[in-house]
């Protein structure tokens, strides 16, 4: 009997672990990986930093791990990264100058004494060189010596002319004395000077070249080496004599691994994209270097016969020889930090992460392509491999429609994208095979928004065009329309019984009804939305975001809180309809739903509760939207920012993902889509170990269903509701403490108590 409840047990908790990865109330963010800006080596490891993350790479197996603010670090916007081989030390300077150490490659400690502190003037951490057991950071006001050992700031030299603040870019140690490249040109004291903090210490070091602004500055060879724009500079003692130039190009990297000095250049003039690497050979000349793979290096590491490169495309290219095919290492992610739009349909997030300025005139020329996250992995279709998306940049919106398995993206730039599912194909559109029309006098088809209707209908938005609303039937054929308003673009567009709902700019919204038949114009309806009695009763006249609730109410996140349409359905009746504005009690003061903040996304879950972005965070709310459940900040969760682009929730697993304007992550919610009839009922985890203490989640139900736990003997331990189709339990009854180790059946019915379901769930102490 206990061998069948285990093998039972075991085949729910597998059911379960394949529908939910993650923990309820866990993060995971998803970033960018293979933008590669900065490479150390750390003996076992390679690290390399993009601007939101870290991965390192295990030398012994060339595995990869992952390190980001939702499991170790404590901010997100790197600046630099350093190792310390003496202290065995990653450090982490972030670009609010926060800073983060990992030691010995598995603890880490947060130095915010930087940050914290209080000044007018920048703090910007430009450099980390490392001496011993000491770093020596190179800010916006000085420099400031960080003790690894005792984690701790352990003096600031502040070494601007007359003593004032200067912006420091590098500093060396070499033969006894410290060099600083500064803002003012180069300095230098001896580093035995009994009071490095008085500026009167350090000497402007001007021959052989004007005392302006040195980029980077680094050693090789027993010399110091500082570069300016397009040239290195080699320093003999007593005088700054030029190594090498190369006009127009950029040094992007000087730096040193041992006694090895590379450096990276990069030419970007009149639309080139010429990169090249330097190596400082023994006779101290510099020599350029080809490599076999067409890459945009931002780093470079050399060790032995081996070159790390830290690339902009690539992530980590791992070279045993300029003219072989590189090793090439970067974990799965997103290819940008884009996030502008997402749909989700069939577990299945798609992402648009193009974007434009609010007033939807200006590009960001992104060209991350078609973008989807399936089975745990990012995946995109882009230009380099598909010719046909070159003029597509800026998607803006993206929408599945289920009726024919395809999924469209609405380009800024270029059109509309198909990718059909059915066969994994592209097409695309604009004048030349649909009615999608140019802004007048370019080449330039702005699409900013797509929806899909119940019927298989899908919707576009084609922004400055004579008939800038535009259907594509499930047939193939298209049709536009000639709406009677003005509105330069569509912000968000849906499809709620029927009508086409478009957030329009500069700001209202204006719902569309086809009637009976979408190709007979006659009986076309519209009606434009803003604020006021009878008008539409919105909070003010600029929409942001748009969305139907499980209940078919419409709910529209405005620059002044949110309205809802409780009505929707008697829009274009005799009587209309306009939107409630929602009163909430926050400690004693009566005011509207999120009234003073701009509401960006609104998303529904499972139990038709509400996740609510602004430019302040997330918050979730009561389906009703009169009680706040849980809010997020960047200051109390994994969030890279506060302003929150879209969110979007997965059903079938109570994914919660939300987008940013620094990238996105995704939250373990606990409701989920229920079921309709009786299903089988998983338990997760399940056997509960003595171990755990986290929440156990019970889903498979009945839509909202009522659940009750006994015991092997019938006796009630505990009882609740669903959210949606799942259902948390804390393992405890009702006295507050861990039921005991045995075996514990569950009972979901619906509220006219049909549709039961059983499990069992091992509880072990």
């Amino acid at each position: 009997m206990n061998r069948l409840i285990y093998t039972v047990t075991l085949l729910l908790f597998c059911s379960l672990l394949s529908a939910q990865q993650r923990a309820i109330g866990t993060w995971q963010a998803h970033f960018p990986y293979s933008i590669g800006n900065q490479i150390e080596d750390a003996e076992d490891r390679i690290y390399c930093a993009s601007t939101l993350a870290i991965f390192y790479i295990d030398k012994e197996d060339n595995s990869m791990q992952t390190l980001n603010k939702a499991n170790g670090l404590s901010d997100v916007g790197i600046k630099k990264i350093k190792y310390s081989a003496s202290a065995k030390t990653l450090i982490v300077a972030y670009e609010n100058s926060n800073i983060d150490l990992l030691v010995d490659g598995e603890n880490m400690y947060n130095l915010p004494d930087i940050k914290n502190k209080i000044t007018s003037s920048s703090k910007n951490i430009n450099d980390i060189f490392v001496y011993g057991n000491f770093a020596y950071l190179s800010t916006d006001i000085g420099i400031a010596v960080l003790d690894l050992v005792k984690r701790e700031i352990k003096s600031t030299y502040v070494i601007g002319n007359n003593g004032g603040n200067v912006v420091v870019n590098g500093v060396v140690i070499n033969n006894g004395k410290i060099f600083a490249a500064t803002a003012e040109g180069v300095k230098i004291a001896p580093l035995n000077s009994p009071n490095l903090q008085n500026y009167t210490f350090w000497t402007l070091q001007t021959s052989g070249f004007s005392p302006q602004l040195s980029d980077f500055i680094g050693r090789s060879q027993n010399t110091v080496f500082a570069s300016m724009h397009d040239s290195i500079f080699r320093y003999d003692g007593s005088t700054w004599n030029l190594a090498y130039t190369k006009a127009a190009w950029d040094v992007k990297a000087l730096k040193t691994n041992g006694n090895v000095l590379s450096v990276c250049l990069w030419n970007d003039t009149n639309g080139a994209n010429n990169r090249t690497i330097l190596a400082l050979s023994d006779d101290g000349s510099f020599v350029e270097t080809n490599y076999t793979k067409s890459f945009k290096p931002n780093d470079i590491m050399i060790s032995g016969s081996t070159t790390w490169i830290a690339d902009a495309w690539e992530g980590v290219l791992k070279y045993s020889s300029p003219s072989v095919t590189p090793e090439h290492f970067a974990p799965n992610g997103p290819v940008s930090n884009g996030v502008f739009n997402m749909a989700i349909a069939n577990g299945v997030t798609y992402l648009a992460a193009g974007g434009t300025d609010p007033s939807y005139s200006d590009y960001r020329n992104n060209r991350d392509g078609l973008v989807f996250y399936k089975d745990q992995n990012w995946k995109a279709y882009t230009l380099y491999n598909y010719a046909q998306l070159y003029s597509y940049a800026d998607f803006l919106s993206v929408a599945h429609n289920p009726i024919t398995n395809k999924v469209y993206y609405a380009s800024f730039q270029g059109g509309l994208a198909e990718l059909d599912l059915n066969n994994n194909s592209i097409s695309t559109y604009d004048s030349s095979n649909s009615p999608i029309r140019p802004v007048a006098g370019t080449k330039v088809f702005r699409v900013t928004a797509v929806c899909v209707d119940a019927l298989g209908n899908t919707w576009m938005s084609n922004a400055n065009s004579p008939r800038p609303l535009i259907v594509l039937k499930p047939d193939g054929t298209w049709k536009s329309f000639n709406v009677p308003y003005s509105f330069n673009s569509t912000r968000k567009m849906i499809a709620v019984d029927g009508n086409i709902w478009m957030c329009n700019r500069p700001g209202n919204i204006v719902v569309y009804n086809p009637g009976e038949d979408i190709d007979d114009e006659s009986d076309d309806q519209y009606r434009s939305l803003g604020s006021g009695t009878g008008s539409g009763g919105l909070p003010n006249n600029s929409a942001w975001s748009i969305v139907e609730d499980k209940n078919g109410d419409v709910w529209v996140g405005t620059d002044e809180g949110i309205g809802t349409f409780y009505c929707a359905s008697s829009l274009f009746t005799s009587n209309g309809c306009d939107a409630d504005k929602i009163k909430v009690d926050r400690d004693g003061y009566i005011g509207y739903l999120f009234g003073t903040e701009s509401v960006k996304a609104i998303a529904v879950d499972g139990a038709n509760r509400k996740w609510v972005g602004t430019g302040n965070g997330v918050w979730l709310i009561s389906a009703d939207g009169k009680k706040e459940l849980l809010r997020f900040t960047k200051d109390n969760s994994p969030l890279p920012s506060n302003f929150i682009t879209d969110i979007k929730v997965n059903d079938e697993n109570g994914e919660v993902f939300i987008g940013t304007e620094n990238g996105l992550v995704s939250y373990q919610g606990d409701a989920i889509k229920g079921g309709e009839k009786k299903g089988v009922a998983l338990v997760y985890p399940n056997p509960v170990e003595p171990s755990y203490t986290g929440p156990i989640a019970i889903k498979g139900l009945v839509d909202d269903a009522y659940v009750k736990i006994t015991d092997a003997s019938g006796v009630l331990v505990f009882q609740g509701k669903a959210n949606g189709g799942q259902m948390i339990w804390d393992g405890k009854g009702y006295t507050g403490n861990r039921v005991k180790s045995g075996v514990y059946i569950v009972y979901s019915a619906t509220e006219l108590g049909k549709e039961k379901s059983v499990a069992k769930i091992v509880l072990l102490n």
